[in-house]
């Protein structure tokens, strides 16, 4: 969905926009988030930051400056009192209490939602890019930075790091369609459904189960070792055979981190790991024999 605004949602926002009803514009609008209403009525200076121009001749609002003891009592009241007597309280539109909450992370956002949609972004870097000059700085710094941390803080921190990953279901980097194999042939195949596959090998042998006619469903179910709090924190077997009840993973070579994987997963999920059979290099290349007769070989 756009984006981009026509002249008559601009005069529809400033014109019924009051800070309590979003929602209702959004969807009279016809727009997947409330995100972009908000942009648009700060460019319209309805919200506390100011008119910026799209209509001339109206006079600036007067933007609010919260104190301590402003703060001290938003922290104190937002889960008691109702916004609209939050604002009263505080002299400020119920759009201002709403961006100053999310500001103090007190409130989640919403999906599709960024900080920086409430907040001026620093230096306004929002949708721009660093120089390789700044990014090289920057890297030196974070290097500098780490070497100053104690190995108990650097536990702690991927401790943390990897309980938000369990919380938001981010431990799987294929979600991203980010490649964690440097060598391998990631990205989709047209012939297999259009699929993200990690590599050739694992595509191949898709086009192989396809072959004989076998089921299979790619990377549907990801086992998280809930106890386990640093290193490997998840599994995720390539295939799944509904019709056998078996799962299938595709490794042509097995690193420390691979063998870790599999005996945490033999012992948070014996089960599971009963069925699950690994094809090896030297099944894969017994395999790759017969790959005339398959379509598709990578």
């Amino acid at each position: 969905m756009s984006n981009i605004f026509s002249n008559e949602d601009i005069e529809y926002i400033y014109k019924y926009y009051n800070g309590s009803n979003l929602k209702e514009i959004t969807k009279k609008l016809k727009r997947k988030h409330v995100s972009n209403i908000c942009r648009i009525a700060r460019k319209l200076g309805l919200t506390d930051k100011g008119r910026s121009g799209f209509f001339k001749g109206h006079n600036k609002t007067k933007k609010i400056i919260w104190t301590h003891k402003m703060i001290e009592f938003l922290k104190d009241n937002y889960k008691k009192m109702p916004y609209r007597e939050l604002s009263k309280n505080l002299h400020s539109s119920e759009d201002t209490i709403r961006r100053k909450l999310k500001e103090l992370k007190l409130v989640k956002l919403e999906p599709g939602e960024s900080i920086w949609d409430y907040v001026e972004h620093p230096r306004g870097m929002k949708d721009k890019t660093h120089t390789k000059t700044n990014r090289a700085k920057i890297s030196n710094f974070q290097k500098k930075y780490w070497k100053t941390k104690s190995k108990q803080e650097i536990d702690n921190r991927t401790i943390k790091a990897n309980r938000t990953k369990k919380i938001n279901g981010t431990i799987n980097p294929n979600r991203n369609k980010r490649n964690p194999y440097s060598r391998a042939k990631g990205g989709k195949r047209p012939d297999l459904g259009d699929i993200y596959f990690r590599s050739a090998w694992e595509a191949n042998i898709a086009r192989y189960f396809n072959l004989l006619g076998i089921k299979w469903e790619y990377e549907p179910k990801e086992f998280v070792f809930q106890d386990v709090q640093r290193g490997c924190i998840s599994y995720t077997p390539d295939f799944y055979l509904p019709d056998e009840d078996r799962w299938v993973e595709v490794k042509g070579w097995m690193d420390k981190k691979s063998i870790t994987k599999l005996n945490r997963f033999k012992k948070y999920f014996l089960e599971e790991f009963n069925k699950l059979e690994i094809i090896d290099e030297g099944r894969y290349k017994t395999i790759e024999k017969n790959k005339s007769l398959i379509p598709g070989w990578e």
